[in-house]
């Protein structure tokens, strides 16, 4: 009995590395968004997505926030992102997010980038959940969460090839902390010399006056 006990655990670790820890929800019971958003401001090293639609503005707040902190954010989307009045394509651009764009705009022929996926440092969010409020809050979705490491790089590798097939939109590099505070000692050292330049141009000017009196 003992020894069944001590195989079932051996067996339960292996099985739980090889196919990890998975989480399943459906919209718009589970109100997926909420986990997303929340996993979203939980990253501490990436978010690679490829979604077909971004219109929800709270989930583009939660990538820009990402960014801001210093997380690596590359986003896929499809053309259809970056027009109109609810894709969030520009905003992200905007914002200084590394953006791949699949396809041209105002074209209704082309293929579509249609994957609603993201890696999220070790997992994986998969489905048929969109980031817009309408698939949260009343479309029928599913999403799947997992942190296998196996699937984890089988979508890293296809990523890697839908970036190739879609046009770049290259986030400006962020400044680090070091030369951020050696612009402002320049700037600050720039004035001082120039302020003193200037107080000693006055007091030898007084004095050149004064020796004529």
């Amino acid at each position: 009995m003992r020894s069944m006990v001590i195989v079932l655990i051996v067996c339960s670790a292996i099985f739980g590395i090889t196919y990890g820890v998975t989480e399943v929800f459906f919209a718009p019971d589970d109100r997926p968004a909420t986990r997303l958003v929340e996993l979203l401001d939980g990253a501490h090293q990436k978010i690679y997505a490829a979604i077909y639609m971004i219109t929800d503005q709270k989930i583009a707040q939660a990538l820009v926030r990402a960014r801001k902190r210093g997380v690596e954010v590359q986003i896929i989307v499809d053309a259809s992102s970056m027009v109109g009045n609810y894709g969030k394509g520009q905003q992200l651009k905007a914002s200084n997010i590394d953006l791949y764009v699949f396809g041209a705009e105002h074209s209704f022929r082309q293929p579509l980038m249609h994957n609603k996926f993201a890696i999220i440092d070790n997992k994986v969010w998969t489905g048929s959940f969109n980031w817009t409020k309408s698939a949260n809050e009343k479309n029928q979705e599913n999403v799947i969460l997992t942190d296998s490491a196996d699937v984890r790089m089988r979508f890293e590798h296809h990523f890697k090839l839908l970036k190739e097939r879609c046009q770049h939109f290259a986030a400006r590099p962020q400044p680090s902390e070091k030369e951020s505070s050696s612009w402002w000692e320049d700037l600050w050292t720039s004035s001082v010399t120039k302020v003193c330049a200037f107080f000693s141009f006055v007091k030898e000017d007084i004095r050149k006056t004064t020796s004529r009196v």
